[in-house]
């Protein structure tokens, strides 16, 4: 299978330089522009599948995910060295960075999508996410408001909702392997309490979220935060 795959995508990569060296050879510009337009809708296609190729092994053989990483982030990367403007390879590259824990780098491109195409809600989404996994909480919590500004379906503030959460889940599961008065199991705490205020913020449905903020807030001392969410549990129904 791993020696099927990587014929596919060399024999790709070759015919997609060869189709680009022929537009460079006696054809008009609007010619050479569509077959750039093909070549490059062609490396995205190959990165796409290896995209989910990659999305579909996250739980599998770290083998066959650093494989389809390695494929996917060639392929939007030569699409991108010959439109750099194409949305769809910046997107996907992006959340390829991401899903690797390189937020910084898919940070950048995910602005340099926004700046492509400002209204396009998921880059605001993927952008604040990221932005919230690098510590800049405050700036990450504005950025995903800005979101919501572009699509303020339940639909969508449930799926950013959803995002929070599971980042709350994981940031509470590494606590445990640190002591208990440590600064580092605190540090995890604090920002998993983060996580679910911003979930709460942005789809105020989850009466378990609510709790979850009290229980670890109470286990902290933060008698402020237990106070307040104390109170909003309240007046849930």
């Amino acid at each position: 299978m791993k020696n099927i795959l990587t014929s596919k995508i060399a024999v790709c990569f070759v015919a997609c330089g060869a189709l680009l060296f022929l537009t460079q050879c006696g054809t008009s510009t609007v010619e050479k522009a569509q077959q750039q337009s093909d070549i490059v809708d062609s490396l995205y296609e190959v990165g796409h599948k290896q995209y989910e190729y990659f999305r579909q092994a996250a739980s599998g053989n770290p083998e066959s995910m650093k494989r389809y990483y390695v494929a996917a982030t060639s392929a939007f990367q030569k699409a991108l060295d010959i439109d750099s403007t194409h949305l769809p390879s910046v997107k996907e590259l992006a959340l390829l960075l991401s899903a690797s824990k390189k937020d910084s780098e898919a940070s950048n491109l995910l602005r340099r999508g926004l700046e492509l195409d400002s209204t396009d809600a998921e880059l605001y989404m993927h952008l604040g996410l990221c932005q919230i996994r690098l510590g800049y909480v405050a700036g990450g919590h504005a950025i995903l408001k800005a979101a919501l500004g572009k699509d303020s379906t339940n639909a969508f503030r449930e799926r950013i909702s959803a995002h929070l959460t599971a980042q709350a889940d994981e940031a509470l599961m590494h606590s445990w392997g640190y002591p208990v008065d440590g600064d580092k199991r605190k540090d995890y705490r604090m920002f998993a309490i983060a996580n679910w205020i911003i979930s709460h913020d942005v789809y105020p449905q989850h009466r378990d979220v609510v709790e979850n903020i009290v229980a670890l807030a109470d286990s902290l001392q933060d008698e402020h935060t237990v106070e307040l969410y104390s109170t909003e549990l309240e007046n849930m129904p």
